[in-house]
C-alpha cells in the first residue's frame, strides 16, 4: 500500500511504514509543513492559540477524495494523515499529534468513477493486522514552524 499511495500521498505512505516496526513506547517526531497549507489545519491553529489547549483534527470523508483542484488536493491529503489527530502550539511551532492505526470500520473514499462508483480503501482490513501483531501502533508528531499571521 506504501508504494501505491506514495507518488499521490507520500505522508500516508510513511505512516503506514511506520506501522511495520514497533514504536517501543516513543512518539516519532517528523519536521515538516506540509500540513499547514490545510485550511481546516490553519483554522485549528488559530483556535490552539486562542484557548491555549490541544485542538481536535477531523475531516469528513468526504475530504478525502482526490480532486482535480490543487487547494483540495492539499486537504485531501492533509485530511488522509492527520483525521482524528490533535494540534497543539508551542512557541513558534505547530505541533500535530496523530495516532497511528487503523480504525476497526472505516472505509476511505478515495475517488469517483461517474457510473461506475467511488474506489477507496476498507481500513478495516488493516486493523486485522494489527490485531494479529503484523503491524505496530503508536503516536507521531508532525511539527512545522508557524509565523505570526496564522
Amino acid at each position: 500500500m506504501s508504494v501505491i499511495a506514495y507518488p499521490l500521498y507520500p505522508e500516508i505512505a510513511r505512516e503506514h511504514l511506520m506501522l511495520y516496526s514497533p514504536f517501543e513506547g516513543e512518539t516519532k517526531k517528523i519536521n515538516d509543513d506540509f500540513f499547514l497549507k490545510s485550511t481546516r489545519v490553519r483554522k485549528a491553529i488559530k483556535q490552539a492559540k486562542n484557548s491555549g489547549k490541544e485542538v481536535r483534527l477531523w475531516w469528513p470523508a468526504s475530504d478525502y477524495e482526490l480532486k482535480l483542484d490543487m487547494d483540495q488536493y492539499w486537504e485531501s491529503r492533509v485530511a488522509l494523515a492527520f483525521n482524528g489527530g490533535w494540534l497543539r502550539i508551542e512557541g513558534d511551532q505547530a505541533i500535530a499529534r496523530i495516532p497511528i492505526r487503523y480504525p476497526k470500520r472505516a472505509f476511505a473514499p478515495l475517488f469517483t468513477v461517474p457510473g461506475i462508483g467511488t474506489f477507496g480503501v476498507q481500513e478495516g482490513l488493516f486493523w486485522v493486522l494489527q490485531q494479529e501483531g503484523w503491524y505496530h501502533t503508536g503516536e507521531v508528531e508532525w511539527v512545522a514552524a508557524i509565523n505570526g499571521s496564522m
